[in-house]
């Protein structure tokens, strides 16, 4: 949450199978309400939590959601995620067909951006916000929407705000590991404000 907050320049993939399939099935918090399991038998009492949502109420300056039933649209968005200049969120839906028998195959899906249905601004945050709700809630409907929701390429990153106030390096000290000839300094000799 404070990573996209602060728009640190990192993509976040989320692989979301609605299930915790690695430990054998238990109920995760993107499983359906009712859904049942080896630790809810009688069903699940809560509401999934909402990725999108959560992402952009955090800060995410970029938020998509892809499926692996498409792998030209998760390319595509992968990519984009990558190449972000901030927080990139990637709701990342895949299949669990042993642990997660209920959950849809994610077929057919609706790429937001192809489809005439869907008219929004992804760089306008209100529109993204209930673009976002909708496409959270018709996935327990039945219907999945994929595609790039919200996308703030205006905003700097936390790397940029630094640079710009001069708390950070113009170059990343990470860098420095691969000059041999690159004389070393302790961090706090890199920046005015200690001395």
């Amino acid at each position: 949450m404070h990573t996209a907050r602060e728009n640190h320049d990192m993509t976040y993939i989320v692989f979301n199978n609605e299930i915790f399939g690695l430990t054998k099935g238990q109920t995760s918090p993107t499983s359906p309400k009712g859904h049942k399991s080896k630790t809810q038998p009688h069903g699940s009492a809560k509401d999934p939590i909402r990725p999108l949502s959560m992402a952009l109420s955090a800060g995410a300056s970029y938020v998509a959601r892809t499926a692996a039933v498409n792998p030209r649209q998760a390319t595509e968005v992968l990519a984009e995620a990558i190449e972000h200049d901030g927080f990139a969120h990637v709701d990342f839906l895949t299949q669990c067909p042993t642990w997660n028998k209920d959950a849809k195959q994610y077929v057919p899906y609706t790429d937001v951006q192809q489809s005439d249905e869907f008219d929004f601004d992804v760089s306008d945050r209100r529109e993204a916000a209930e673009m976002m709700h909708e496409t959270e809630d018709k996935l327990y409907e039945g219907e999945v929407l994929t595609g790039r929701f919200y996308v703030d390429e205006d905003r700097r990153s936390y790397g940029e705000e630094k640079r710009q106030t001069g708390e950070m390096p113009e170059d990343p000290l990470a860098e420095r590991y691969f000059d041999d000839d690159y004389e070393w300094e302790r961090s706090y000799d890199l920046l005015d404000v200690h001395k």
